[in-house]
């Protein structure tokens, strides 16, 4: 007797996939794929807009900071010309004071000028008057910081920091009041109402005085500290210039 066969059961087949359902997967697709587009179309316009201001705020801060420079060039090409015109008035000033006090004790002179040129001398003043509007309108405007180079801003705010203390200078002055309110009628009416021979005799006996010596020996002093004050403010304002020009070259 023959064993008996299992029946062997059909395999089933999974249903093949319904059209429609492929067809909304594609549209899902390609939405998202649009929108994705959409999304980096306007991520980069935004970039190109933010890199499109930066480019021309980079330009219009450029036009600003050439502005400022040519002012400022303008400005301290006029400062280092007044200054080299202080420093030699100082060491005009300063010498013609020694020089009288030479020819007060008896000393050999050294120049050749009569007594009431070198007192004429003595009596010469002028202080200097910074030109800073270029300086002022920058900081008061944009501030330093339109100007791009670090070393020439801490030379702009160095230089502005050395004309506003001028101690020396105010010694100097206290000292010339005190010694023109002494002795500066007597030196108008000298030069004013007197012949040159005239004028020679006074100033030879105004020589005596202890207290013409002695204002005379101070304005000596003070002119010649004032001399090298003004020729290190000379020496500041040609760097400052020549930082100027340079990134005017730039």
């Amino acid at each position: 007797m023959s064993p008996e066969v299992q029946p062997v059961e059909a395999r089933q087949e999974p249903p093949p996939p319904q059209p429609e359902i492929h067809a909304v997967q594609r549209v899902r697709l390609n939405l998202v794929m649009r929108g994705l587009a959409e999304i980096g179309i306007v991520t980069v316009g935004i970039l190109i807009a933010f890199a499109l201001d930066a480019w021309w705020d980079d330009r219009a801060m450029t036009r600003q900071e050439r502005v400022h420079l040519q002012a400022l060039a303008s400005d301290f090409q006029q400062n280092v010309d007044s200054l080299k015109r202080l420093v030699a008035l100082e060491h005009s000033v300063a010498s013609s004071s020694y020089e009288v006090l030479l020819r007060s004790q008896g000393r050999e002179a050294r120049s050749s000028e009569s007594l009431s040129t070198l007192v004429g001398s003595v009596f010469n003043s002028a202080r200097y008057e910074p030109v800073m509007g270029a300086y002022e309108a920058l900081v008061n405007s944009a501030g330093l910081t339109l100007i791009q180079d670090d070393s020439l801003r801490a030379a702009l705010a160095q230089f502005a920091a050395r004309v506003r203390d001028q101690y020396t200078e105010h010694w100097s002055n206290e000292l010339y009041f005190a010694f023109a309110r002494e002795f500066g009628g007597r030196i108008v009416l000298g030069f004013n109402f007197a012949t040159e021979a005239e004028r020679e005799r006074d100033f030879q006996q105004l020589l005596q005085d202890p207290r013409f010596q002695s204002h005379v020996a101070m304005r000596y002093s003070s002119e010649r500290d004032m001399e090298g004050e003004y020729g290190d403010l000379l020496r500041q304002a040609e760097a400052v210039l020549a930082q100027v020009h340079e990134q005017m070259e730039n």
